[in-house]
């Protein structure tokens, strides 16, 4: 999936893994791992503005 930031930025090809409170339990961090990475990264659920499903056909080798 892509996640489009409110500043106008995108994060490209990434795998959602959890949603979870911060450390000071104010804000909900959105966790993910970007495509080829098995290192999670995370980012305030408020800096998202949506998120967009990919075509998984479009990715897959052709025959």
């Amino acid at each position: 999936m892509n996640l489009h930031l409110k500043d106008g930025t995108v994060i490209i090809n990434v795998r959602l893994t959890g949603i979870r409170k911060s450390e000071l339990g104010k804000d909900s961090l959105v966790e993910y791992v970007p495509y080829g990475s098995c290192k999670s990264s995370q980012i305030p659920l408020k800096r998202i503005a949506w998120a967009e499903m990919l075509n998984l056909t479009l990715l897959q080798p052709a025959d």
